[in-house]
């Protein structure tokens, strides 16, 4: 009963979803595998903001940021990986330093969110990471 959620949950982000480099979410599919039984919930969430007290869908986000390396166990974010993803995972092509230095900026804005715990932070970064891309029309 798993795999085919599964495959239909890769069917999913492969026709709705902005991101446009599929082949980069291993990480998300990779967590989601362990996060089967709350699969409903994350499909719901994840391409919408986020609440912060859903720790659950919190807990499959911190999954896939620690594996892309952009959240760490003591809760620091980094801004550089955070630039990676948007590179891999929307397929952003930068034509300029101006385009750059936004990219970057924005990266580092995620970077210093804060939260008392790791699924309230990651669903921040979520939150953050959607954000970033949705105000930055050379993003996807």
């Amino acid at each position: 009963m798993k795999w085919p959620l599964c495959i239909a949950l890769i069917f999913v982000l492969t026709v709705h979803s902005k991101p446009i480099n599929h082949g980069a979410l291993g990480p998300e599919i990779e967590c989601l595998k362990q996060y089967m039984d709350i699969i409903d919930d994350i499909m719901k969430e994840v391409h919408s903001i986020t609440p912060p007290e859903n720790e659950a869908v919190g807990e499959y986000v911190v999954c896939y940021l620690k594996k892309r390396q952009i959240l760490e166990d003591n809760g620091e974010i980094n801004a550089d990986n955070i630039y990676k993803y948007w590179s891999e995972v929307y397929y952003t092509t930068i034509s300029s330093d101006s385009e750059e230095k936004q990219l970057r900026d924005a990266a580092a804005e995620c970077a210093k969110l804060t939260a008392p715990n790791l699924p309230i932070l990651g669903l921040k970064i979520k939150n953050c990471l959607l954000e970033g891309a949705r105000k930055l029309p050379f993003v996807g």
